[in-house]
């Protein structure tokens, strides 16, 4: 692999070039020019090229622009309901009915901060705007339709007045809200694994609107096979198919994705027939190895055990918005409960979390268990409600 490095500081290049060539890559030395950077990417052709945003006559984005033809560059915002629950916290599902006008106005500021750096991407020259939402999949759409749609429209009119685009990213199930999603200004919707694609593309079909998605993260790209990518972008695409419809993976592609699998995709995106032959390939889902584990899986005696046990079924809490509030809402309804209980998160990133995952028979993401059967799928429980199923549960033992 071959690595552009644009640098002044040649202290700073030989420490890269150093780390580089441990990893049999050969580092090759640009100075910060754009111009100068966009001479040595076509004299050189290298893999990755590392540069700073600003430099001398050409910046980083018109260095992207040039050598990348019809590259579009996306410039990703937090969505307002996403920016007003950070703000907020959990507190914001019950005070939308409670003190409406009160959530409207964290929307309107989330809103305007999402304004702000709409104009800051396209003015230092990105294509488009991605209102990236993943929490509006726990609100229902009417919740959707009167406190998000019109903070998102918002942020569209923003980028259209400006000349750029806007498209809509959501994580989760977001099924209930595609309707809703369909009726803003901004030009597309992009979802996860856990939106049906045909679904979806009728809904946005209808609507005027590009799709984008929603190949399968962990199973497929981080944790798959070359022929499994192949097989998942064809699924995509054959599902997707319409004038409009952006082949991606549902959400931020998990570190240590295996380059060979976004390889794979690209054949099929690119070479007619291998698209033609891996639309023939059966390797789509839980692979035998991944079987084999969940089949290994020793589960507790739930009815003999003392505990009620919590099992969290996330992408990563650490990273997933919906998985950390659903992780974050467990653990504060295990201890309110005041009943013995055991708690685990079980992350699709790695293989034994797919295993689980399959073990319980969990087909969304975040997903709440309760002595191994799924309770909460992809909806983040209230307190009171969470709080109660888990005392039920417990109730339930008591009485065997």
């Amino acid at each position: 692999m071959k690595i552009l490095i644009s640098d002044d500081k040649q202290d700073y290049f030989a420490k890269c070039a150093a780390i580089f060539k441990a990893y049999d890559c050969e580092a090759i030395p640009a100075p910060k020019d754009g111009e100068k950077v966009c001479d040595m990417i076509r004299e050189h052709r290298p893999d990755v090229v590392l540069m700073e945003v600003f430099m001398p006559h050409k910046d980083a984005v018109a260095v992207m622009k040039e050598i990348g033809g019809d590259t579009a560059l996306y410039g990703l915002i937090c969505g307002p309901f996403t920016l007003a629950l950070h703000l907020l916290g959990n507190d914001i599902f019950t005070e939308m009915f409670d003190h409406s006008d009160y959530v409207q106005a964290v929307m309107g500021l989330a809103a305007s901060v999402g304004r702000k750096m709409a104009g800051a991407y396209l003015e230092k020259g990105a294509d488009a705007i991605a209102i990236t939402d993943p929490m509006v999949s726990q609100i229902s759409p009417g919740h959707y339709d009167q406190f998000v749609r019109p903070h998102m429209d918002s942020i569209s009119r923003e980028a259209s007045l400006r000349g750029g685009k806007s498209c809509i990213f959501v994580c989760g199930d977001a099924t209930r809200n595609l309707e809703s999603m369909a009726l803003c200004l901004a030009e597309g919707c992009s979802v996860d694994e856990n939106v049906s694609l045909p679904l979806a593309r009728e809904v946005m079909s209808r609507a005027g609107k590009s799709l984008g998605g929603n190949m399968r993260l962990t199973t497929v790209l981080l944790l798959g096979t070359p022929d499994a990518a192949r097989a998942e972008a064809a699924r995509c695409l054959r599902e997707g198919a319409a004038d409009g419809f952006i082949l991606a993976p549902g959400c931020d592609l998990p570190y240590d994705t295996p380059p060979a699998n976004l390889e794979a995709v690209a054949e099929v995106v690119h070479d007619p027939y291998k698209r033609q032959v891996a639309d023939k390939l059966s390797e789509i889902g839980i692979s035998p190895e991944i079987k084999a584990l969940a089949d290994a899986l020793t589960l507790p005696a739930y009815a003999e055990a003392r505990e009620v046990y919590i099992d969290l079924i996330t992408l990563d809490s650490a990273t997933c918005a919906p998985c950390q509030y659903m992780t974050e809402t467990a653990k504060r309804g295990a201890e309110e409960a005041g009943v013995p209980y055991k708690l685990a998160e079980h992350k699709i990133t790695t293989r034994r979390g797919i295993a689980m995952m399959a073990r319980l028979g969990v087909g969304n993401i975040p997903t709440l268990c309760l002595d191994g059967k799924p309770r909460f799928v992809s909806l983040i429980p209230d307190q009171k409600t969470l709080v109660e199923a888990i005392r039920q549960a417990h109730q339930g033992k008591a009485a065997r």
